[in-house]
């Protein structure tokens, strides 16, 4: 079997250092599916067993054209009989609990193509979590439970066990927030105590994975995703796949285990300069006891513009060379990518008073990162003279003050 360490009896540190590096990827076809093996076999193997993970989905006031919707369908639902357990991201909560006839018809689609292409267990932990309130939740909750899927990413639901290839498998999901607040803490973070809720709910697994909902402006991974990332792994994670950014990202190895920092949309109503037009599902394959597989298979995610499934020779040629490009925790890259700054500069055009609200130190510090890594020079100077007024000021104020002191 491929694998990224060599096992030579060299020094652990040694070892180490080759484990984190990418695996050369190889391709290898699933049926009309392109495949790209990232460790082990190039290849499904017959006595291994298989859970897949897939980004994020769901629809907001529109629909995809019904022929399109079926074509997905038809090609999806053959790909997806080939693994044992398949995950995904529900980030666009179904709506119908508002009661209006195009949500329920939502509801009905979104429910439809999950049914029809496979899916087993829906993850609820994602900024959109709450977009109804407690009313929509427990309407999500109850129609999900309705159609018999299983859950994670709920304080109800923290934890699904499985066995595969004769391995304990516990799978989790934690949002790093909300975008609308959970005042009852229905919905995982990625907070100590919901990680401390997990950790005990996971203790006994042979294996952990976490499915974690991120996100940022760049198409690099941030040093706060890495900070969230490596806080799973030290509590116990084996495996961490990140949902969120609607980008494709890296595959790395953190501490010697395995991370997917974004793995794209599924199927999702909305597209522009924020999104990718191509997802991945990640594949882990295990056999007697251990993890033995990691592959991507990435497919058309348009469907709104009724365009779905497999790649063409050159697009998946150009995935490829993308996702090894993005394979990097270089926190330079982040800064430096253009489209940290095309969204920088989009969130400034927005920004008011609720954005005020929302900013934390770390929103401060990578958008001053993001411009010096392009406009260095400005960055400088107006550095500089901030200093400079905030010297100024200060002195005035000292000068002030003992002259009121002397007049005293």
């Amino acid at each position: 079997m491929r694998t990224c360490a060599r096992r030579h009896g060299l020094l652990l540190s040694i070892l180490l250092l080759i484990f984190a590096s990418p695996c050369p990827a190889e391709e290898f076809r699933i049926g009309e599916f392109r495949a790209l093996a990232l460790v082990g076999e190039a290849a499904l193997l017959p006595k291994a067993e298989y859970v897949s993970f897939t980004g994020d989905f769901g629809f907001s006031g529109a629909l995809p054209p019904r022929d399109a919707v079926e074509r997905h369908i038809s090609r999806e639902s053959v790909l997806l009989a080939n693994f044992r357990l398949r995950v995904i991201n529900l980030e666009g909560m179904l709506p119908g609990s508002s009661g209006r006839e195009l949500d329920r018809r939502i509801d009905e689609v979104v429910l439809e193509i999950l049914r029809k292409t496979g899916f087993d267990l829906v993850s609820r932990a994602n900024n959109h979590a709450v977009d109804f309130g407690p009313e929509g939740m427990s309407y999500n909750t109850r129609r999900l439970q309705e159609a018999g899927y299983a859950m994670i990413g709920l304080r109800q639901f923290p934890v699904y066990q499985t066995l595969l290839g004769g391995t304990r498998i516990a799978l989790f999901a934690l949002t790093n927030s909300t975008d609308l607040p959970d005042r009852d803490g229905v919905i995982l973070k990625i907070e100590d105590g919901d990680i401390a809720l997990i950790k005990d709910s996971v203790a006994k697994a042979d294996f952990r994975i976490a499915f974690i909902h991120l996100g940022s402006m760049s198409r690099y991974p941030s040093p706060h995703e890495r900070s969230q990332v490596l806080r799973l792994l030290k509590a116990g994670a084996d495996l961490v796949v990140c949902t969120g950014s609607h980008f494709t990202k890296g595959f790395v190895q953190e501490n010697g285990k395995p991370v997917f920092y974004g793995i794209g949309d599924h199927l999702v109503s909305s597209s522009g300069h924020d999104t990718e037009p191509i997802g991945m599902h990640v594949v882990a394959g295990f056999s007697k006891g251990k993890l033995v597989q990691l592959f991507a298979i990435p497919f058309l995610n348009t469907v709104m513009k009724g365009e779905s499934g497999p790649l063409s020779e050159a697009a998946f040629a150009a995935f490829e060379k993308t996702l090894l490009d993005r394979s990097t925790t270089d926190a330079t890259r982040y800064f430096s990518d253009s489209h940290s700054l095309r969204m920088l500069k989009e969130k400034f055009r927005r920004f008011g008073v609720s954005g005020l609200l929302d900013m934390r130190p770390r929103h401060v510090m990578y958008a001053v990162g993001s411009l010096y890594a392009h406009y260095p020079a400005v960055v400088i100077v107006g550095s500089v003279t901030v200093a400079a007024l905030v010297v100024l000021v200060g002195r005035w104020t000292v000068l002030l003050l003992r002259h009121r002191s002397t007049l005293a």
